[in-house]
Protein backbone atom coordinates (compact mmCIF):
# COMPACT_ATOMS: atom_id res chain seq x y z
CA UNK A 1 0.00 0.00 0.00
CA UNK A 2 3.12 2.11 0.19
CA UNK A 3 3.04 5.35 -2.37
CA UNK A 4 5.74 7.60 -3.15
CA UNK A 5 4.90 10.97 -3.93
CA UNK A 6 6.74 12.50 -6.83
CA UNK A 7 5.98 16.48 -7.47
CA UNK A 8 6.65 18.00 -10.85
CA UNK A 9 8.35 20.89 -9.86
CA UNK A 10 9.52 22.49 -12.90
CA UNK A 11 6.83 25.49 -12.94
CA UNK A 12 8.58 26.63 -9.70
CA UNK A 13 12.34 26.85 -11.79
CA UNK A 14 10.83 28.76 -14.83
CA UNK A 15 13.07 27.12 -16.88
CA UNK A 16 16.44 27.56 -14.76
CA UNK A 17 18.01 25.63 -12.51
CA UNK A 18 18.12 25.85 -8.60
CA UNK A 19 21.73 26.98 -9.21
CA UNK A 20 20.87 29.61 -11.44
CA UNK A 21 18.09 30.68 -9.07
CA UNK A 22 20.43 30.72 -6.35
CA UNK A 23 22.91 32.99 -8.37
CA UNK A 24 20.01 35.27 -9.35
CA UNK A 25 19.43 35.84 -5.65
CA UNK A 26 22.91 36.64 -4.53
CA UNK A 27 23.30 39.10 -7.42
CA UNK A 28 20.07 40.62 -7.03
CA UNK A 29 20.95 40.91 -3.17
CA UNK A 30 24.37 42.17 -3.89
CA UNK A 31 22.92 45.11 -6.29
CA UNK A 32 21.05 46.05 -3.90
CA UNK A 33 23.34 46.45 -0.88
CA UNK A 34 25.19 48.96 -2.89
CA UNK A 35 22.76 50.69 -2.09
CA UNK A 36 23.40 50.88 1.99
CA UNK A 37 26.16 54.28 1.81
CA UNK A 38 23.84 55.73 -0.59
CA UNK A 39 20.37 55.68 1.17
CA UNK A 40 19.67 59.16 1.94
CA UNK A 41 20.37 60.61 -1.66
CA UNK A 42 17.42 58.20 -2.75
CA UNK A 43 14.70 59.79 -4.98
CA UNK A 44 11.17 58.02 -4.84
CA UNK A 45 11.45 56.72 -7.90
CA UNK A 46 14.78 54.88 -7.19
CA UNK A 47 13.36 53.74 -3.51
CA UNK A 48 10.33 52.00 -5.56
CA UNK A 49 13.38 50.48 -7.78
CA UNK A 50 14.90 48.88 -5.08
CA UNK A 51 12.23 47.69 -3.56
CA UNK A 52 10.73 46.39 -6.66
CA UNK A 53 14.70 44.75 -6.52
CA UNK A 54 13.93 43.41 -3.21
CA UNK A 55 10.59 41.74 -3.95
CA UNK A 56 11.76 39.67 -6.58
CA UNK A 57 14.72 38.39 -4.38
CA UNK A 58 12.35 37.40 -2.18
CA UNK A 59 10.00 35.66 -4.55
CA UNK A 60 13.10 33.98 -6.24
CA UNK A 61 13.97 33.00 -2.45
CA UNK A 62 10.41 31.67 -1.60
CA UNK A 63 10.67 29.62 -5.34
CA UNK A 64 13.86 28.22 -4.66
CA UNK A 65 13.15 26.84 -0.87
CA UNK A 66 9.54 25.63 -2.00
CA UNK A 67 11.75 23.70 -4.58
CA UNK A 68 13.28 21.84 -2.32
CA UNK A 69 10.71 21.52 0.51
CA UNK A 70 8.53 19.99 -1.79
CA UNK A 71 11.41 17.67 -2.69
CA UNK A 72 11.34 17.11 1.11
CA UNK A 73 7.67 16.04 1.17
CA UNK A 74 8.53 13.38 -0.98
CA UNK A 75 10.75 11.84 1.74
CA UNK A 76 10.88 13.68 5.06
CA UNK A 77 13.42 11.52 6.27
CA UNK A 78 16.19 11.95 3.05
CA UNK A 79 19.27 12.82 4.54
CA UNK A 80 20.79 14.53 1.42
CA UNK A 81 17.19 17.00 1.06
CA UNK A 82 17.60 17.91 5.29
CA UNK A 83 21.21 18.75 4.46
CA UNK A 84 19.88 20.49 1.44
CA UNK A 85 17.40 22.73 3.39
CA UNK A 86 19.38 23.45 6.42
CA UNK A 87 22.21 24.76 4.67
CA UNK A 88 19.22 26.47 2.35
CA UNK A 89 18.05 27.95 5.92
CA UNK A 90 21.65 29.83 6.45
CA UNK A 91 21.84 31.02 2.96
CA UNK A 92 18.26 32.31 3.19
CA UNK A 93 19.14 34.07 6.49
CA UNK A 94 22.59 35.37 5.08
CA UNK A 95 20.37 36.81 2.87
CA UNK A 96 17.81 38.50 5.19
CA UNK A 97 20.51 39.82 6.59
CA UNK A 98 22.03 41.61 3.95
CA UNK A 99 18.74 43.36 3.22
CA UNK A 100 17.80 44.08 6.68
CA UNK A 101 19.44 47.56 6.68
CA UNK A 102 16.77 48.92 4.30
CA UNK A 103 14.15 48.24 6.28
CA UNK A 104 15.55 49.51 9.59
CA UNK A 105 16.33 52.86 7.36
CA UNK A 106 12.75 52.73 6.66
CA UNK A 107 11.59 52.00 9.98
CA UNK A 108 14.00 55.05 11.32
CA UNK A 109 13.36 57.99 8.45
CA UNK A 110 12.31 61.20 10.34
CA UNK A 111 8.65 61.75 9.70
CA UNK A 112 8.44 64.23 7.67
CA UNK A 113 11.43 62.38 4.94
CA UNK A 114 8.56 59.16 5.35
CA UNK A 115 5.57 61.45 4.38
CA UNK A 116 7.62 62.48 1.52
CA UNK A 117 7.99 58.79 0.56
CA UNK A 118 4.40 57.86 1.71
CA UNK A 119 2.80 60.08 -0.34
CA UNK A 120 4.39 60.25 -3.94
CA UNK A 121 3.10 58.71 -6.17
CA UNK A 122 5.54 56.06 -7.34
CA UNK A 123 5.35 54.22 -4.09
CA UNK A 124 1.93 53.93 -3.73
CA UNK A 125 1.96 50.30 -4.45
CA UNK A 126 4.23 50.08 -1.40
CA UNK A 127 2.38 52.33 1.02
CA UNK A 128 1.11 49.39 3.10
CA UNK A 129 4.26 48.07 3.27
CA UNK A 130 6.43 50.99 4.14
CA UNK A 131 3.52 52.19 7.01
CA UNK A 132 3.61 48.71 8.19
CA UNK A 133 7.62 48.69 8.70
CA UNK A 134 7.11 51.81 10.74
CA UNK A 135 4.77 50.60 12.65
CA UNK A 136 6.98 47.97 13.80
CA UNK A 137 10.17 50.13 15.34
CA UNK A 138 8.87 49.67 18.97
CA UNK A 139 9.77 45.92 18.61
CA UNK A 140 12.49 46.26 16.37
CA UNK A 141 16.18 45.56 17.69
CA UNK A 142 19.17 46.85 16.58
CA UNK A 143 20.72 45.82 13.21
CA UNK A 144 23.26 43.56 15.10
CA UNK A 145 20.85 41.89 17.62
CA UNK A 146 18.31 41.44 14.65
CA UNK A 147 21.03 39.44 12.67
CA UNK A 148 21.63 37.40 15.92
CA UNK A 149 17.48 36.86 16.23
CA UNK A 150 17.76 35.36 12.90
CA UNK A 151 20.72 33.13 13.42
CA UNK A 152 19.13 31.80 16.21
CA UNK A 153 16.39 30.95 14.80
CA UNK A 154 17.88 28.94 12.09
CA UNK A 155 18.16 26.21 15.04
CA UNK A 156 14.75 26.82 16.67
CA UNK A 157 13.46 26.53 13.34
CA UNK A 158 14.36 22.67 13.61
CA UNK A 159 11.90 21.67 16.19
CA UNK A 160 9.04 21.40 13.50
CA UNK A 161 11.48 19.57 11.42
CA UNK A 162 12.06 17.21 14.60
CA UNK A 163 8.49 16.58 14.92
CA UNK A 164 7.57 15.96 11.38
CA UNK A 165 10.74 13.22 11.14
CA UNK A 166 9.47 11.55 13.88
CA UNK A 167 5.53 11.93 12.83
CA UNK A 168 5.55 11.13 9.39
CA UNK A 169 7.72 7.83 9.89
CA UNK A 170 5.28 6.55 11.99
CA UNK A 171 4.05 2.82 10.17
CA UNK A 172 0.42 1.12 11.41
CA UNK A 173 -0.48 -1.98 11.07
CA UNK A 174 -3.87 -2.55 9.56
CA UNK A 175 -5.30 -6.06 8.63
CA UNK A 176 -1.89 -7.70 8.76
CA UNK A 177 -0.85 -4.60 6.42
CA UNK A 178 1.72 -1.81 7.19
CA UNK A 179 0.90 1.08 6.03
CA UNK A 180 1.94 4.97 6.66
CA UNK A 181 0.35 7.86 8.70
CA UNK A 182 -0.98 9.44 4.99
CA UNK A 183 -2.65 6.26 4.20
CA UNK A 184 -4.49 5.35 7.86
CA UNK A 185 -5.61 9.02 7.05
CA UNK A 186 -7.06 9.01 3.94
CA UNK A 187 -8.92 6.05 5.64
CA UNK A 188 -11.06 8.46 7.62
CA UNK A 189 -13.60 8.49 4.65
CA UNK A 190 -13.62 4.82 3.93
CA UNK A 191 -17.09 4.06 2.80
CA UNK A 192 -16.44 0.91 5.25
CA UNK A 193 -17.63 1.93 8.86
CA UNK A 194 -16.02 -0.14 10.56
CA UNK A 195 -12.61 0.84 9.28
CA UNK A 196 -13.68 4.40 10.01
CA UNK A 197 -14.24 3.63 13.59
CA UNK A 198 -10.42 1.41 14.09
CA UNK A 199 -8.68 4.30 12.21
CA UNK A 200 -9.06 7.13 15.33
CA UNK A 201 -7.67 5.19 18.17
CA UNK A 202 -5.03 3.56 15.86
CA UNK A 203 -3.53 6.88 14.54
CA UNK A 204 -2.82 8.19 18.41
CA UNK A 205 -1.42 5.58 19.37
CA UNK A 206 2.19 6.60 18.25
CA UNK A 207 1.81 9.88 19.61
CA UNK A 208 1.13 8.57 23.34
CA UNK A 209 3.98 6.62 23.09
CA UNK A 210 5.96 9.35 22.56
CA UNK A 211 3.97 11.88 24.31
CA UNK A 212 7.18 13.08 26.43
CA UNK A 213 8.81 13.81 23.57
CA UNK A 214 6.29 15.70 22.22
CA UNK A 215 5.97 17.68 25.05
CA UNK A 216 9.41 18.67 25.37
CA UNK A 217 9.21 19.97 21.21
CA UNK A 218 6.49 21.71 22.45
CA UNK A 219 7.23 23.12 25.46
CA UNK A 220 10.70 24.38 23.65
CA UNK A 221 8.62 26.13 20.82
CA UNK A 222 6.48 27.69 23.16
CA UNK A 223 9.37 29.30 25.18
CA UNK A 224 11.42 30.31 22.00
CA UNK A 225 7.73 32.59 21.40
CA UNK A 226 7.96 34.01 24.83
CA UNK A 227 12.07 34.68 25.15
CA UNK A 228 12.11 36.32 21.03
CA UNK A 229 8.50 38.19 21.38
CA UNK A 230 7.88 38.72 25.17
CA UNK A 231 11.06 39.41 26.27
CA UNK A 232 13.01 40.53 23.92
CA UNK A 233 10.64 42.63 21.62
CA UNK A 234 8.62 43.31 24.60
CA UNK A 235 5.07 42.92 22.89
CA UNK A 236 2.24 42.75 26.03
CA UNK A 237 1.64 39.05 25.95
CA UNK A 238 1.62 36.01 23.48
CA UNK A 239 -1.43 36.45 21.22
CA UNK A 240 -0.28 40.39 20.66
CA UNK A 241 2.37 39.06 18.97
CA UNK A 242 0.07 37.42 16.36
CA UNK A 243 -2.42 40.42 16.45
CA UNK A 244 0.42 42.67 15.59
CA UNK A 245 1.45 40.52 12.47
CA UNK A 246 -1.98 40.28 11.73
CA UNK A 247 -2.24 44.07 12.06
CA UNK A 248 -5.42 43.95 13.88
CA UNK A 249 -6.02 45.82 17.40
CA UNK A 250 -5.54 43.75 20.87
CA UNK A 251 -9.04 45.56 21.74
CA UNK A 252 -10.68 43.85 18.45
CA UNK A 253 -9.20 40.97 19.34
CA UNK A 254 -10.38 41.21 22.69
CA UNK A 255 -13.87 42.20 22.27
CA UNK A 256 -14.30 39.26 19.78
CA UNK A 257 -13.19 36.70 22.45
CA UNK A 258 -15.64 38.64 24.96
CA UNK A 259 -19.00 38.23 22.33
CA UNK A 260 -18.19 34.84 22.08
CA UNK A 261 -17.69 34.12 25.80
CA UNK A 262 -21.22 35.62 26.95
CA UNK A 263 -22.81 33.70 24.04
CA UNK A 264 -21.14 29.92 24.73
CA UNK A 265 -24.38 28.63 25.67
CA UNK A 266 -25.92 29.19 22.02
CA UNK A 267 -22.72 27.03 21.19
CA UNK A 268 -23.75 24.60 23.43
CA UNK A 269 -27.11 24.36 22.48
CA UNK A 270 -26.33 23.76 18.62
CA UNK A 271 -24.21 21.18 19.42
CA UNK A 272 -26.51 19.19 21.99
CA UNK A 273 -29.04 19.58 18.93
CA UNK A 274 -26.76 18.29 16.62
CA UNK A 275 -25.72 15.01 18.95
CA UNK A 276 -29.21 14.44 19.61
CA UNK A 277 -30.37 14.39 15.70
CA UNK A 278 -26.42 12.31 14.78
CA UNK A 279 -27.38 9.87 17.12
CA UNK A 280 -30.91 8.83 16.45
CA UNK A 281 -29.33 8.76 12.39
CA UNK A 282 -26.97 6.03 14.45
CA UNK A 283 -24.05 8.63 13.30
CA UNK A 284 -20.47 9.41 15.74
CA UNK A 285 -18.09 12.01 15.07
CA UNK A 286 -16.17 8.70 13.68
CA UNK A 287 -18.47 8.66 10.96
CA UNK A 288 -19.77 11.52 10.31
CA UNK A 289 -16.98 12.94 8.23
CA UNK A 290 -17.09 9.66 5.68
CA UNK A 291 -20.90 9.75 5.67
CA UNK A 292 -20.94 13.65 4.67
CA UNK A 293 -18.13 12.98 1.94
CA UNK A 294 -19.57 10.35 0.37
CA UNK A 295 -23.09 12.14 0.23
CA UNK A 296 -20.76 14.56 -1.98
CA UNK A 297 -19.00 11.68 -3.85
CA UNK A 298 -23.59 10.55 -4.53
CA UNK A 299 -24.34 14.34 -5.55
CA UNK A 300 -21.61 14.25 -8.51
CA UNK A 301 -22.30 10.71 -9.34
CA UNK A 302 -26.15 10.92 -9.31
CA UNK A 303 -27.94 12.20 -12.67
CA UNK A 304 -29.78 15.23 -13.02
CA UNK A 305 -31.36 15.89 -15.40
CA UNK A 306 -33.12 19.28 -13.62
CA UNK A 307 -30.20 21.01 -12.18
CA UNK A 308 -27.01 20.02 -10.38
CA UNK A 309 -27.08 20.35 -6.72
CA UNK A 310 -26.31 23.74 -5.43
CA UNK A 311 -23.36 25.18 -4.42
CA UNK A 312 -24.89 26.04 -1.44
CA UNK A 313 -25.75 22.83 -0.41
CA UNK A 314 -22.52 21.20 -1.04
CA UNK A 315 -21.33 24.14 1.48
CA UNK A 316 -23.71 22.70 4.18
CA UNK A 317 -22.11 19.05 3.71
CA UNK A 318 -19.16 20.58 4.26
CA UNK A 319 -19.95 22.85 7.48
CA UNK A 320 -21.29 19.95 9.13
CA UNK A 321 -18.49 17.87 8.76
CA UNK A 322 -16.58 20.11 10.10
CA UNK A 323 -19.10 20.69 13.08
CA UNK A 324 -18.95 16.66 13.73
CA UNK A 325 -15.26 15.69 13.56
CA UNK A 326 -13.91 16.28 16.80
CA UNK A 327 -10.19 15.79 17.60
CA UNK A 328 -7.52 16.90 19.65
CA UNK A 329 -6.39 20.05 18.23
CA UNK A 330 -2.28 19.93 18.22
CA UNK A 331 -2.34 22.87 16.10
CA UNK A 332 -4.20 25.24 18.36
CA UNK A 333 -0.72 26.47 19.30
CA UNK A 334 0.39 27.28 15.87
CA UNK A 335 3.16 29.87 15.84
CA UNK A 336 4.90 31.25 12.74
CA UNK A 337 7.58 32.75 13.91
CA UNK A 338 8.23 34.85 10.35
CA UNK A 339 5.77 37.38 12.59
CA UNK A 340 8.02 38.02 15.56
CA UNK A 341 11.44 37.84 14.02
CA UNK A 342 10.60 40.33 10.51
CA UNK A 343 10.54 43.96 11.03
CA UNK A 344 7.47 45.33 8.66
CA UNK A 345 6.05 41.92 8.81
CA UNK A 346 8.24 40.80 5.90
CA UNK A 347 8.85 37.00 5.82
CA UNK A 348 12.15 37.80 4.27
CA UNK A 349 12.01 33.98 3.34
CA UNK A 350 10.04 30.78 2.99
CA UNK A 351 12.28 28.95 5.74
CA UNK A 352 10.74 30.96 8.14
CA UNK A 353 7.71 29.18 7.91
CA UNK A 354 5.78 27.72 11.26
CA UNK A 355 7.72 26.44 13.69
CA UNK A 356 4.39 24.77 15.24
CA UNK A 357 3.92 20.99 13.98
CA UNK A 358 1.31 20.06 12.34
CA UNK A 359 -1.81 18.43 13.41
CA UNK A 360 -2.04 14.37 13.33
CA UNK A 361 -4.78 14.31 11.21
CA UNK A 362 -3.84 16.82 8.74
CA UNK A 363 -3.13 15.07 5.01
Amino acid sequence: MNTQISWNLQDLLRGQSPEDLRAGITRGTEEIAAWRNRLDTLTPVQLRKLLDQKDQVKSDLSRYYSYYSLRQAEDTADPGILAKLSELEQFATEISNKLLFLTLWIMHLPDEQAKTYLESEPLAPYHYLLTSIRKDKPYTKTEEIEHILNLKNITSSHLATMYDILSDGFHYELDGKSITKEELISLKTSPRAEIRERIYPLLFQPYQEHKALFSELYKAIVLDWNIEGIRIRNHTNPISIRNHANDIPDEAITTLLSVIRSNARLFADYFTLKHAINTKTGQTTRTRAATSTHRIQDLHRRPTPSRSPSTSSLRRTNASTCACTTQPNASSMRTTSTSIRNPGNEPEHSAQASTTPKHPTSS
